[in-house]
């Protein structure tokens, strides 16, 4: 007779769900999105300036693009990390909200170090250009920062990087993925001022890094790190406002 028995549920192990072919489209878009285009952008503004080509005009450009760009090359990605995100809802919730009281507990641990050392790491050139640009277009601007920008960075950041270095090992995945998106935010201040000092910044990107790779990883669907980088941007956004 056969025995009736529980079925146990399988215990969730993190997997990236990228094919090769789309891990080898983000790997093409990754140094575009990173260095090439935002290079190419600027130098057209300095060398065209009668063009009437203005910030935000290329921001919109930048973004579009690689939207436009992930929805045509990632679709399927984006299709089956939403299946993931329906079957293991639940899971999904609460990678969320562990990466929102991540994020608070590193970045009021980071606030705390600097302000022990005399340092003052509020505000980022970053954050300041952006709530600059939103001055002249607040609904562009929190359209590309809130919807356009996560959609693009985090099948790059996480999806590719993370995800894939996760495979073989977990601490280097941190690492890369951290470190890239941290500097990402500041280079081009960097090399535009000629002032190595724009580098430290980068430490402000670290708590959000970290909290965005986590969600990634407990949830295992990229539409999880797009809400919560979505959620971070709307509350930067809404801040600048106050």
């Amino acid at each position: 007779m056969e025995e009736n028995r529980q079925k146990i549920p399988e215990t969730y192990t993190f997997g990236s769900t990228m094919t090769h072919g789309e891990r080898l489209a983000a790997l093409i878009y990754l140094p575009l999105h990173v260095a090439a285009l935002p290079l190419l952008l600027g130098l057209l503004m300095s060398v065209w300036p009668d063009a009437g080509l203005t910030e935000t005009a290329l921001n919109i450009f930048y973004y579009t693009l690689g939207c436009v760009y992930m929805l045509v090359f990632l679709w399927r990605y984006f299709r089956r990390d939403y299946n993931t995100l329906l079957d293991g809802l639940s899971r999904c919730v609460m990678a969320f909200f562990m990466a929102y009281m991540l994020n608070i507990v590193l970045s009021y641990a980071l606030q705390l170090g600097a302000l022990a050392l005399g340092y003052d790491i509020t505000a980022t050139p970053n954050d300041e250009t952006v709530m600059d640009l939103a001055e002249q277009g607040y609904n562009v601007m929190f359209a590309m920062a809130v919807f356009m920008a996560p959609l693009v960075e985090e099948p790059l950041f996480r999806g590719l990087v993370y995800g894939g270095i996760r495979q073989k090992s977990r601490v280097l995945a941190y690492f890369v993925s951290v470190t890239l998106f941290a500097f990402y935010h500041v280079w081009q201040y960097a090399v535009v001022y000629a002032d190595l000092r724009y580098f430290a910044y980068a430490v402000n990107y670290i708590p959000v890094s970290i909290a965005l790779a986590y969600s990634y990883e407990k949830s295992g669907s990229i539409w999880v790190p797009i809400g919560f980088h979505m959620l971070v941007n709307g509350l930067v956004m809404s801040s600048g406002l106050m």
